[in-house]
């Protein structure tokens, strides 16, 4: 399983660099550029409807767990004052001065299964913060009364213990304000350019997703499996992994000219050639395979169309096919030349657009934006890109929205001149006091994008923008400044004890580790007065109720006891085998074994001879950045849990040190050690 994973993945990769070696429209510049230059002298600036930003106000966000929540909400619809609800509901969650934004669509219920309008209450995330939603179908929001609160109550299930009511208390009305006029050309802009009533694949507005699954064997199968018996493709040796890769790749390069060949020479694949060719003309099956081979006996308007009926999913994130079938589109369209299909195609390759059944971070990371070819063409890549970033209101039905993910990697890979005026342009809309509140967010976060893939070029964001958020609205400033708002919010009946903290990171989610699983608030702190590197790695529930900082607090000195008692581990530090301290920290104790996550792993001589009753939890950055896992105990033993290949501690090297390894899923291996040393150092287990 595991190698047959490997080899797809290898030829995701093949199929996309040779495709991006030929991946280029300079040979049908002119011809687009006689499309721009059509569309340029029809667009006129000022004219066309005005555009209007999404509602939006500032707010705060509530959450309280109840099985009884009348009484609630009647306190709540008849408050003036948010501070009384604090004081009466030890347990109410809070976050304050949020941006909210309110946003209506289309989409299948599923309770009536039918389509219905939606409306959603958005908040976003910033810093360490969170984002939140509120949604209701337009005829539940219709039948209720929500005034300047908003809420929504959630009865006890099987998936929740408790009901719970979570809503937004609103400071102001929503407000929706005009979209500057300079900013209303851009959108208009993108809307000549990118036509919004064009839809690149035919079966773009169903609701199925594309299928990447072959149920039938057809005469494209045939002609493929005897193309590559004829032209003898290497298969894969698992003896000789990297020479029969390479062999692959080869085989991939000549595969044109061993198809020119054959056309020549062999009267059965040509029999089977256009057998295939009708085939999918008949049936409106596009393979790019067949595309390939056909060449010219397809020409580019039969091949598009066949291209545009039938959508290539990705069947996992590394599989490259639907960003290879764009590539196709975007060289058929500029050769015939179809603008539309062409501008689309180059778009969605552009934002990653694709579908794909799982599409991690990491592969979409690694997608090229293929800017450069956009560049070439004569119109204004910067005014069409920040007018399909605007978030508006009442855009036109179809109208085309980028990632601002994309935006900001496209940009950063755009030629200099490119790179500075959207650098102009984007200090000139981060500075503009007119601009909606939403729309300031979403620009600051194309900056901060733009700003990573400069920096992966080495290149430094010019100073101006240090201080441009110095005049955002404070709902937003508030939590680019201190990116843990979130969590002094929800702690905000004990903030004189939190204020004693640094926090270096912070999240409040629904998780799942080896200690805790379940909703709760984490963080990563360390006392202001703390000289040393002993951080505190707090996980507290917010299953019942909200677990209180107090408890941490109140049992602190009692855990740095018993650490500060256990000299070997502050031998290594003085030593520098160790660089910071992280004591673990579960509700009301250190050390938790959470379903026996830990315990059960343990060797039988541990379990019988260790007490690991009141034990402190801690983990360590070593000089190399590896983290080990440790647990001391109340009588200050010291039991090493994790390990890694060729470590060292003082005394001791890692054929000392590893008891145990298993192999990874993909590569590697993971190691272990469940040594017991004593306070001093010496192995005693």
């Amino acid at each position: 399983m595991k190698i047959k994973l490997l080899i797809s993945l290898f030829i995701y990769f093949i199929n996309l660099s040779l495709f991006s070696q030929d991946f280029n429209i300079d040979p049908y510049i002119e011809k687009l550029n006689k499309k721009v230059d059509s569309i340029n002298s029809s667009f006129k600036t000022d004219e066309g409807e005005p555009f209007y930003s999404l509602p939006q106000t500032t707010g705060h966000y509530f959450e309280l767990k109840t099985d009884n929540p009348d009484i609630f909400i009647k306190q709540l619809l008849k408050t003036t004052d948010f501070n009384t609800l604090i004081k009466t509901y030890k347990n109410l969650r809070t976050d304050f001065d949020l941006l909210i934004v309110k946003s209506s669509y289309e989409a299948f219920d599923y309770k009536s299964k039918k389509d219905v309008i939606k409306i959603d209450f958005n908040t976003y995330s910033i810093g360490n913060s969170q984002d939140k939603t509120i949604s209701f179908t337009e005829t539940d929001f219709k039948n209720k009364e929500f005034k300047n609160i908003i809420y929504k109550y959630t009865p006890k299930s099987n998936y929740a213990k408790k009901g719970y009511i979570r809503g937004f208390y609103l400071l102001k009305d929503f407000n929706s304000q005009s979209i500057p006029q300079k900013y209303n050309n851009y959108i208009a802009y993108t809307d000549k350019y990118v036509n919004p009533s064009f839809n690149l694949f035919y079966n773009s507005e169903f609701t199925d997703r594309p299928s990447f699954h072959k149920f039938e064997v057809t005469i494209i199968d045939s002609l493929m499996t005897y193309f590559e018996k004829v032209t003898n493709k290497p298969t894969y040796d698992q003896d000789n992994f990297e020479e029969s890769m390479d062999a692959i790749y080869e085989w991939e390069e000549k595969r044109p000219l061993l198809n020119d060949s054959l056309k020549l020479y062999d009267k059965h694949y040509n029999k089977l050639l256009k057998e295939a060719i009708e085939y999918a003309k008949d049936s409106s099956v596009y393979n790019r395979d067949l595309i390939m081979l056909a060449d010219t006996l397809i020409n580019n308007k039969i091949a598009l169309n066949l291209a545009r009926n039938n959508q290539v999913a990705g069947s996992c994130s590394f599989d490259n096919s639907p960003n290879i079938q764009l590539m196709e589109m975007t060289i058929l369209s500029a050769a015939i030349p179809n603008w539309d299909a062409f501008i689309h195609s180059s778009l969605s390759l552009l934002n990653d657009y694709t579908y794909r059944v799982a599409n991690s971070s990491i592969a979409s990371d690694e997608r090229n934006t293929y800017i450069n070819n956009l560049e070439k063409l004569n119109f204004d890549i910067v005014q069409l890109l920040l007018g399909s970033s605007y978030k508006i209101g009442n855009p036109k039905k179809g109208h085309y929205f980028s990632s601002s993910n994309k935006i900001g990697k496209a940009f950063a890979n755009a030629s200099k001149m490119n790179r500075q005026k959207f650098e102009d342009e984007l200090f000139s809309i981060l500075i503009n006091t007119d601009i909606d509140t939403f729309n300031t967010l979403h620009f600051y976060n194309i900056l901060k994008n733009y700003e990573y893939y400069l920096n992966k070029k080495d290149i430094q964001l010019d100073n101006r923008f240090l201080l441009v958020t110095k005049d955002f609205p404070y709902s937003i400033k508030s939590r680019i400044e201190n990116p843990d708002k979130e969590l002094t919010d929800l702690l905000i009946r004990e903030k004189e004890l939190v204020k004693n903290y640094n926090i270096k990171e912070s999240l409040i989610a629904n998780i799942s580790s080896s200690s805790f699983s379940g909703e709760c608030w984490t963080a990563k702190i360390q006392n202001k007065k703390d000289k040393d590197s002993l951080y505190y790695d707090l996980t507290m529930s917010l299953e019942d109720s909200i677990t209180p900082f107090l408890n941490f607090e109140s049992q602190k000195e009692h855990i740095i006891q018993i650490v500060s008692q256990q000299n070997y581990l502050w031998e290594l530090k003085e030593r520098g085998y160790i660089k910071d301290f992280y004591i673990n920290f579960t509700n009301d104790m250190s050390f938790t074994d959470y379903n026996n996550n830990i315990t059960s792993e343990f060797p039988k001589k541990i379990l019988k001879n260790i007490n690991l009753d009141g034990a402190v939890s801690i983990y360590t950055v070593m000089k190399n950045d590896r983290y080990l896992n440790w647990i001391i105990t109340q009588d200050f033993k010291l039991i090493l849990l994790s390990a890694y290949k060729d470590m060292e501690l003082l005394n001791y090297n890692a054929e000392d040190l590893i008891t145990k390894t298993e192999d990874q899923f993909l590569f590697g291996k993971n190691y272990y050690s469940y040594r017991v040393f004593d306070k001093n150092g010496k192995i005693i287990l």
